[in-house]
């Protein structure tokens, strides 16, 4: 069962992975989800996994109703993939490469997170996150910058992370056939 608070849990989630991970390469609290656009010019290192885009997860879109304990069916989750764009601060080249190669190293060596790693609704569940490196064009890149005002583009790479579930609410009473009876006759 998944909440509607499933992309935020997973943001959470890979924040934690990559905090708790990072060997003191840079300072917990300097791990954030903040978009770029609110990143100051400070040069103290720091690391920036945003959320730039949701999508409709097109594969999983047209699952079966499922049933529930009461007996009724529940129509299938919302599937969504998450898309985050991940991005490396520092006073030199050198260090925002580290940064960023070792938050990759992290993300390529937990691909499939689970257990006792998930965070909030996630929690205690048999879900699973698959996070993978989706490369966008160079193009596709600067677009994205472009929307962060009149912040310089910095070495950065993309993420898909899938799938997001949210439970749906709607719900409709689904009664067994319990007995069926088929009159035919013979000629």
């Amino acid at each position: 069962m998944s909440e509607y608070t499933v992309i935020d849990d997973i943001t959470n989630t890979i924040l934690n992975l990559i905090k708790t991970n990072t060997g003191g390469l840079l300072p917990q609290d300097r791990i954030t989800a903040a978009s770029p656009a609110d990143i100051s010019d400070d040069t103290s290192p720091l690391l920036s996994l945003f959320l730039y885009q949701v999508n409709e997860n097109k594969h999983l879109k047209n699952l079966g109703l499922q049933e529930t304990n009461t007996g009724s069916l529940r129509y299938p989750p919302l599937s969504l993939n998450l898309y985050y764009v991940l991005t490396a601060y520092a006073s030199s080249r050198e260090t925002e490469h580290q940064i960023l190669g070792r938050a990759m190293q992290i993300l390529y060596d937990t691909a499939v997170i689970r257990g006792s790693l998930l965070q909030g609704s996630l929690a205690r569940t048999f879900e699973e996150v698959v996070v993978v490196m989706h490369p966008i064009p160079l193009e596709d890149m600067n677009k994205l910058w472009s929307m962060f005002g009149s912040k310089p583009y910095r070495l950065s790479i993309t993420y898909q992370v899938s799938t997001a579930l949210i439970d749906s609410t709607r719900e409709r009473s689904g009664d067994r056939v319990i007995q069926r009876s088929l009159n035919y006759t013979v000629p």
